[in-house]
């Protein structure tokens, strides 16, 4: 009994399997450029075997491809004639740009269009890849023809399977797409998070490149058309190449911004504008029908930049934190790109193990590798501008401090010369008196007389300098601030030269009606200082004093003299206080003339200015009308 029942499984088992067929899938290509070949002489046509992918790179014509199913007792597919899931040819990528499918069918040769510039055909195809329903696999061997015709890369996998397996697939695909486009799209939030916090020109290139990043994802793997529907599907491509060629030019713009605070050499900052210049033209030539050629341009870039940006980061004149860690990362880019060209090219075929760069236009991990480089960039210069930021505060306040210390020590100072000059008044007022007295008693003393008159002299003297650093004391401490009111030029140059007995060589000319606002005290105290010491170092006696308007606004005063050669002031230290020219130390004095005469002129808006034309020195003060 058992062994009747053992027999009649196994005659079940071989019923169920009698009907199943087993298949394997041969490839071959054909490379049609100047475009003469039919559909009708590719039987006859002798086509090259290839395996995994066809890797043509960039070729001009169409590339037809051969999908020939053969019966095979340990092929990987299998169908029975009870099977109601249709057959489907898978083609990848997405951007290929016209595809054309023809199979055999009762007779005749069925067309099906596809390709990116083509409505989808199988509803359940993954978003990323082309799909074509074939008829039933009921031959010892049934062939599909392929016509490729694209201007980007020809890298093309093709495969054929079960509907139910398409939709897995789709399912798996799609579950990638949305974990690459979330990271890419997380990278940009975060990025512009970052912008409105710092605003630095890192992040704002950062922004955009990875805005880039998201569009072109979005373009190369077919989300852009599933998502405008309704869009022409021509003008969807067109968009995927404007970001291509935005991503390219985002790359080079990234790699300056990373450099740019560390002082790039010029020609680095050149050769960078160069390349996005490239970019320009490249999108021009696409705009005007030079797809081709854009193409070129584009993969041009794409290895020059990497390369450019190693050789600008030896260039920089200030040392670039992570460095070493950016080079490495520019080299591993410049690796994915020029593996991924020579894959795309056939020119190396390493299969599956470099799926990262298959698809050229699809490098979605870009983001998080330049990613890194900014995080990198911008954590060093937050950090280094909060250490600037805590050195400013610091030395604001030892500045601080040291402006509290200095102005105790004015005060002490300026407490010093007040009662200096209040004690020192007092023993030469008594002095004053006493030689008064002397002298109205020793008229006939002769010598003794002479004596006293130099005594006078040098008390007069001594008071005067006690009143200058007065004075100078009260200026800087705004102690002697008074209104100001119209002052008549004629009047005032009366009391100032009142104090001047020989005025035989002195030229004075005073414009009509000439005036000025002004506080009295100091525009005295100015025009004295300066007429005392023209007439004290000219070399001949000789004094020109010139009082002009020179606008509705503006009365100039002039005072000139002349000085022998080698006695020309030392315009750099002309109002430098208690400083005396080292040829006049004989004279008396303290150097704190022109001092007073500056400090004075700033307390009321006048302006001293000083020229000199041969041995004829000029000081001018401007006073406000």
């Amino acid at each position: 009994m058992k062994k009747f029942l053992f027999l009649l499984l196994m005659t079940w088992a071989l019923a169920a399997t009698a009907d199943q067929t087993r298949y394997h899938v041969e490839t071959s290509y054909l490379q049609d450029t100047s475009e003469k070949y039919s559909v009708k002489d590719l039987p006859e046509s002798e086509f090259l075997p290839f395996t995994d992918q066809l890797r043509v790179g960039f070729k001009e014509g169409s590339t037809w491809m051969r999908i020939r199913t053969v019966v095979d007792p340990d092929g990987p597919l299998s169908t029975d004639s009870g099977s109601a899931s249709p057959w489907v040819l898978v083609v990848g990528p997405y951007f290929l740009d016209h595809l054309n499918v023809f199979e055999w069918v009762e007779g005749h040769w069925r067309e099906q269009l596809g390709g990116a510039q083509h409505p989808k055909l199988v509803k359940f195809c993954p978003v990323d890849l082309n799909c074509f329903e074939l008829g039933a696999l009921n031959d010892e061997s049934h062939q599909v023809f392929l016509k490729i015709n694209t201007h980007g890369a020809r890298v093309v996998r093709a495969e054929v399977m079960p509907a139910d397996q398409v939709r897995q697939l789709s399912i798996e695909r799609m579950i990638r797409i949305a974990v690459s486009l979330t990271l890419s799209i997380t990278l940009m939030v975060l990025a512009l998070v970052f912008l409105v916090l710092e605003r630095t020109r890192l992040l704002l290139v950062y922004s955009c490149f990875q805005a880039s990043v998201v569009l072109t994802t979005c373009a190369a793997t077919g989300v852009l058309a599933y998502a405008f529907v309704g869009v022409p599907l021509d003008v969807i491509h067109h968009i995927g190449n404007l970001t291509q060629v935005l991503r390219i030019a985002m790359t080079v713009l990234l790699g300056l911004a990373l450099t740019a605070n560390y002082k790039p050499s010029a020609m680095y900052v050149k050769a960078t504008f160069v390349l996005v210049f490239v970019c320009c033209v490249s999108l021009a030539l696409m705009e005007i029908g030079h797809v081709g050629l854009f193409y070129w341009l584009n993969l041009a870039v794409m290895v020059l930049c990497p390369l450019l940006h190693i050789w600008g980061t030896f260039q920089v004149q200030s040392p670039i934190p992570g460095k070493k860690l950016i080079q490495i990362g520019w080299f591993v880019y410049f690796s994915v790109v020029l593996i991924g060209t020579l894959y795309a090219f056939g020119w190396i075929n390493w299969r599956d193990q470099i799926g990262i760069i298959q698809y050229n236009r699809d490098m979605r991990l870009n983001g998080i590798i330049f990613g890194l480089a900014v995080l990198l960039i911008v954590t060093h210069e937050k950090s280094k501008r909060k250490l600037l930021d805590m050195r400013a505060v610091q030395q604001m306040e030892l500045d601080a401090e040291k402006s509290r210390f200095q102005q105790i020590q004015l005060k002490e100072q300026m407490a010093l010369i007040d009662m200096l000059t209040h004690e020192l008044k007092t023993p030469l007022s008594t002095i004053k008196f006493a030689l008064s007295t002397l002298q109205k008693s020793a008229q006939a003393w002769g010598d003794s007389m002479v004596r006293i008159q130099n005594i006078d002299a040098s008390v007069s003297r001594m008071d005067t300098l006690i009143e200058h650093v007065a004075m100078s004391n009260k200026i800087e401490r705004h102690g002697a601030l008074v209104d100001a009111e119209k002052i008549l030029a004629t009047e005032l140059m009366n009391e100032v030269l009142q104090e001047h007995s020989d005025l035989k060589k002195l030229y004075l000319e005073i414009e009509d009606g000439a005036s000025f606002n002004a506080a009295p005290q100091f525009s005295t105290l100015i025009l004295d200082n300066l007429v005392t010491n023209a007439f004290k170092y000219s070399s001949d006696g000789h004094v020109s004093i010139k009082i002009v308007r020179l606008d509705p606004v503006t009365t100039s005063f002039q005072i000139s003299n002349f000085v022998s050669e080698g006695n020309q002031p030392d315009e750099d230290r002309l109002f430098e206080r208690y400083y005396r020219h080292p040829n006049f130390q004989n004279l008396p004095g303290m150097g704190i003339g022109l001092s007073l005469v500056h400090s004075a002129a700033k307390k009321i808006g006048a302006t001293v200015h000083y020229q000199r034309q041969g041995p004829v020195v000029t000081f001018e003060v401007r006073f406000p009308s």
